[in-house]
C-alpha cells in the first residue's frame, strides 16, 4: 500500500498473515515510530520525510527473516506554522540562554499523553535561542532547550518520541541541556547525557515517564505511598524495544512534584532508586525545595526513581533551637555525620580532620573495602575513619602533617576546610561556580598564601561565608554545626547553583540575602514582605521597629498572625505589622491589644470582659 500523510500523523497498518510464516516485526527505511513494532496490527507515526515500512516474516520451516507486505508513505510538502517559543529568565549569571518551546500533547485512551517532537520544533527552538544569544552578546555560555508541554492534569503517563534527526540536532548543536516539563515529573539531560543517548541508540528515541503502582515490600520501607515513576529512554531495533539506562558520564536531573505532609520533616526527604531486582536505594544527593514542593534528583542511571524518606534513628535534643538545625538534620539524614550519642549531636563541638574527610567520603560514596592500606602511624588500623583518610590522601584531597602522621583528632581550621573542599571538588570533577562578588575580608592579611585561592573560591561559590564583621577567621576551629552548613550548601550547589542566591545563613547563624551576587542592605521587600538589613548585610532579627510600628522576625521568617513571645501573646497583620492599642476582630472574635502589642487576657477593657484566651465575651461593640 501507499499513501501521503503529514509529519506526526498516525497511520494504522496491518501485516495480514502468510502461510507457513510467522510475523517477525516492522522496520522503517526513513524514521518514524511504531506503537508496537512486534504486533502485526499497529499504528505508525509519520516522520518528516518519505519512508517505506516493511513487514518482516520468518519461515516456520527454518531460515532467516524475509521481507514482505511493504508500505510506502510520502510526507507532503506543507507550510507548518513556526513553533511558539519563549526565552526564559536567567537564574544565574553564567546560565546558557534557555528557550522554551510550547508543545501541545494529545491524550489517548487510558489517559496516556503522547507526542512526537518534529525536527522543526527542535530547529525553531535552537534558532531562536542562538539568535537571542547573538543579539544580547550571550553566546559564551551556549544555549539550552526546554519543551514546555501542555498536558491535562488527569493524564496517567507521558511518552515523548524524537525522530533521530531531531535528537541529532540537539547533539550536533552542542545544546548544554535539554529539558521536558509540564508533567508532574520534569527531566533534564546535560550535554554529555545527550551525547551518550545518541551514541547508544539507533533510529527514533522515546522518553517515557510512567507511575509505578506496585513495588516490592523492601522498597516500600523507604518510599511508602510517595510518588515513584519508571523513567525510560528507549529505541526500537529489529522490532524490539531497547532501554538505555546507563548514561556513563552524563547526568539526568529528575524533578518530582511532592508536597511534604505535616508528619514529615523536609530535610529527611530524599531520592529513591529501585533497581531491576526491586531493591530500593536512597539517593543522598537529592534536594527538596519546600517552597516549590519539588524533589530534585541527579543521576547517571535511569529506571525507577521516586520520593523516599529516611528518618534518622536518633533525635537530638541539643539542636532543637540551634541555628544550624536544618543543615544538621539534612546531613544526618544522609548519613554524612553521626551524633555523638543517641540523643546529642554536639553542634558546637570542634570538627576534626578525620570527621571532615569521612563526611566527604560518605558524600562521594567511597567503597571502604577498596582502601585497606594505612599511610599514617597515628591512625589506628581498626579506626572507622581509616579507609576514608586513605581515600582522601590518595585522591589528593588532604595531606598529612609530616613524619607519617595525620593528626586525625586535631580540630580543623576554616582555611584548611577551604582547601580540602576545593581539592574535593577537583577530585570529583566538579567545577566550582563563581556566583557571588569576591569579598575582601577585614582579616584577609591573616589568610596564608597557600589558602587564599581556596578561600576566595569557597566564598564566591557561596559555600563558606564570613561573619558580620566581614572577617573570615581563617585560624578558628570550625564546629560540627558550621561544617553541616557547608556540606548542605555544597550538595545543593552541585544540584542547582541558584541555591547560592536568595537567603543564606552564615557560619555563625546570621542571615543574609544575595541578589545578583551581592548582599542586600537597608530596607528591602522580598516576596511581598519587608526586611531590614544592617550595613554589613546581616538581617535584623527579633523585634524591629519601623517608624511607629513593630515587626518580629524569627530567623528569616517575618511573623504573621498569632505569636507567643516570652510570656505574652501578640498578633501580626498579613504584612507583618504588630497590632496595638485597639480592638480587632479576628475570625469572628474580638480581641484587645495593649499599647505594647500584648493581648489582654482575663480582665476588663472598656467595660467589656475578656476571658483567659483574650476573647471578648460580649461581641456587640464595633
Amino acid at each position: 500500500g501507499a499513501g501521503q500523510y503529514a509529519p506526526g500523523a498516525k497511520v494504522t497498518i496491518h501485516a495480514g498473515s502468510r502461510t507457513n510464516y510467522s510475523f517477525a516485526g516492522w522496520t522503517t527505511s526513513g524514521g518514524g515510530s511504531f506503537s508496537n513494532a512486534s504486533s502485526a496490527s499497529t499504528t505508525f507515526i509519520m516522520p518528516n520525510n518519505d519512508t517505506t515500512i516493511t513487514a518482516n516474516w520468518t519461515y516456520k520451516g527454518g531460515g532467516g527473516n524475509v521481507g514482505g507486505g511493504g508500505y510506502s508513505y510520502v510526507a507532503p510538502t506543507v507550510e507548518t506554522p513556526k513553533t511558539e517559543t519563549t526565552i526564559l529568565e536567567e537564574k544565574k549569571p553564567d546560565q546558557p540562554v534557555t528557550v522554551a518551546a510550547l508543545v501541545e500533547v494529545t491524550v489517548e485512551d487510558k489517559g496516556e499523553a503522547k507526542t512526537v517532537i518534529s525536527d522543526k520544533v527542535i530547529t525553531d527552538a535552537i534558532t531562536d535561542a542562538q539568535s537571542y544569544a547573538k543579539e544580547q552578546g550571550k553566546t559564551r555560555n551556549g544555549i539550552s532547550v526546554e519543551l514546555d508541554l501542555t498536558i491535562p492534569k488527569e493524564v496517567s503517563s507521558l511518552t515523548v518520541t524524537h525522530p533521530q534527526g531531531a535528537f541529532d540536532k540537539l547533539v550536533k548543536t552542542g545544546v548544554k541541556s535539554y529539558k521536558i516539563s509540564g508533567y508532574p515529573v520534569t527531566i533534564s539531560f546535560d550535554e554529555k547525557a545527550l551525547e551518550e543517548i545518541k551514541n547508544q541508540s539507533e533510529g527514533d528515541i522515546t522518553i517515557s515517564i510512567k507511575p509505578v503502582e506496585n513495588i516490592a515490600a523492601a522498597a516500600k520501607e523507604y518510599i511508602g505511598r510517595r510518588p515513584i515513576y519508571n523513567i525510560g529512554v528507549s529505541y526500537v531495533k529489529d522490532g524490539k524495544t531497547i532501554m538505555i539506562t546507563d548514561l556513563n558520564d552524563g547526568i539526568a536531573t529528575i524533578s518530582i512534584q511532592y508536597e511534604a505532609n505535616e508528619n514529615e520533616t523536609a530535610n529527611y526527604l530524599c531520592g529513591a532508586y529501585v533497581n531491576e531486582r526491586g531493591n530500593a536505594t536512597l539517593i543522598d544527593g537529592a534536594n527538596y525545595d519546600i517552597d516549590e514542593g519539588v524533589l530534585e534528583i541527579t543521576t547517571n542511571h535511569l529506571l525507577i526513581h521516586g520520593v523516599g524518606y529516611k528518618e534518622p534513628s536518633a533525635k537530638f535534643i541539643d539542636i532543637e533551637n540551634h541555628w544550624g538545625k536544618e543543615s544538621i538534620e539534612y546531613v544526618v539524614a544522609r548519613g554524612l555525620l553521626n551524633g555523638t550519642s543517641e540523643t546529642t549531636f554536639a553542634p558546637d563541638m570542634a570538627m576534626t580532620r578525620a570527621m571532615l574527610v569521612t563526611a566527604l567520603g560518605r558524600l562521594s560514596g567511597v567503597d571502604v573495602n577498596a582502601f585497606d592500606t594505612n599511610s599514617f602511624t597515628d591512625v589506628k588500623t581498626n579506626s572507622p575513619f581509616r579507609p576514608y583518610i586513605e581515600w582522601a590522601y590518595n585522591k589528593g584531597i588532604v595531606k598529612g602533617i609530616g613524619n607519617q602522621k595525620f593528626a586525625p583528632d586535631r580540630p580543623i581550621t576554616r582555611d584548611e576546610i577551604a582547601v580540602i573542599f576545593a581539592n574535593y571538588a577537583k577530585a570529583t570533577g566538579y567545577k566550582l561556580p563563581i556566583i557571588r562578588e569576591a569579598t575582601s575580608y577585614a582579616d584577609g592579611a591573616s589568610i596564608g598564601s597557600l589558602y587564599k585561592d581556596a578561600v576566595t573560591a569557597m566564598q564566591q561559590a557561596g559555600i563558606m561565608i564570613g561573619d558580620t564583621n566581614n572577617q573570615f577567621n581563617p585560624k578558628n576551629n570550625a564546629t560540627r554545626a558550621e561544617l553541616s552548613c557547608m556540606l548542605h550548601r555544597y550538595i545543593n550547589l552541585t544540584i542547582d547553583p541558584k541555591t547560592a542566591y536568595g537567603w543564606t545563613i552564615n557560619d555563625s547563624g546570621q542571615w543574609f540575602y544575595y541578589k545578583d551576587g551581592k548582599k542586600l542592605t537597608g530596607t528591602q521587600t522580598i516576596d511581598g514582605m519587608k526586611y531590614f538589613f544592617n550595613k554589613n548585610g546581616s538581617l535584623r532579627t527579633g523585634w524591629v521597629k519601623e517608624g511607629d510600628n513593630w515587626r518580629y522576625y524569627s530567623g528569616n521568617n517575618a511573623t504573621v498572625g498569632w505569636m507567643d513571645i516570652e510570656d505574652k501573646t501578640y498578633y501580626f497583620t498579613d504584612n507583618g505589622l504588630m497590632v496595638s492599642d485597639k480592638w480587632m476582630e479576628i475570625e469572628s472574635n474580638w480581641y484587645y491589644f495593649y499599647y505594647d502589642g500584648s493581648l489582654a487576657k482575663d480582665t476588663m477593657v472598656d467595660d467589656y470582659e475578656v476571658d483567659k484566651n483574650g476573647v471578648r465575651k460580649d461581641s456587640t461593640k464595633n
